[in-house]
């Protein structure tokens, strides 16, 4: 058991770690790709009231202790399910990927999977998974970058100190990622991070990209307007009156 204290995908969980557990049992099984998982049944019913109404309501789940998950594009996959299993007993976020951008795209698969059978906590937890993806390599950027003076015609200077969404980029960030996480419930905390974290992209730099995003799906739009009020919140709160001019 002390491989669970170290580092561990999702994968190998499923495969090595998992079997390990032992109560009563319910079988996951993923087709067509006829991927069967083993779980503890206590576990997945206490965090999904889907999986809770199936193994303990009066449904065929429960009498036969199996499910079958069909495949979804964006939704349901071998990987989204095996993530998902990892997250129940470990309550952990991973995948076997490097490339950032992938790994998004398999965040927001697991993320509508959670959707999907109500998992709340899991759906926070890919959301800071996505918030430490895209705006890790720029925390550095923030603190340290010093705030720039301006002087204006008239002699004044401007401090102005940087805001928080004025260094985040998104360069992992796809038009497919914006479109799958619109599939998610309004207010839902992976909308709210990509809609954050696209802020300076649409207003300050007015990329096409995102423009042409708006356009067809408007509420995304919308949730970038919900996230501008704390990014210029968080604008004036680094700016102090006694700072503006010197």
């Amino acid at each position: 058991m002390d491989k669970i204290q170290g580092v561990v995908e999702s994968h190998e969980f499923v495969t090595a770690i998992l079997p390990l557990y032992r109560d009563t049992q319910v079988e996951i099984r993923v087709v067509p790709s006829n991927k069967e998982y083993t779980i503890s049944k206590a576990i997945i019913c206490a965090e999904s009231p889907v999986f809770s109404a199936m193994f303990e309501g009066n449904f065929q789940e429960s009498q036969t202790r199996t499910v079958d998950i069909e495949e979804m594009k964006d939704v349901v996959s071998v990987r989204s399910v095996e993530a998902l299993i990892m997250w129940l007993y470990l309550r952990t976020v991973r995948f076997d990927i490097t490339d950032n951008t992938e790994c998004v795209s398999a965040a927001l698969e697991l993320a509508r999977l959670a959707d999907m059978y109500k998992i709340i906590k899991l759906g926070e937890n890919v959301a800071q998974y996505i918030e430490d993806k895209v705006h890790g390599p720029y925390v550095s950027q923030l603190l340290f970058e010093k705030p720039s003076v301006t002087r204006t015609k008239d002699g004044v200077r401007w401090v102005d100190y940087p805001a928080l969404w004025l260094n985040f980029r998104t360069p992992w960030i796809s038009s497919e990622h914006i479109i799958s996480a619109t599939a998610l419930p309004y207010g839902h905390p992976v909308r709210k991070i990509l809609a954050f974290a696209s802020i300076r992209d649409y207003l300050v730099d007015n990329t096409d990209k995102f423009s042409k995003l708006i356009e067809a799906h408007p509420s995304f739009g919308a949730d970038i307007l919900q996230q501008v009020r704390p990014a210029l919140r968080q604008l004036d709160k680094n700016i102090k009156p006694s700072n503006r001019t010197l």
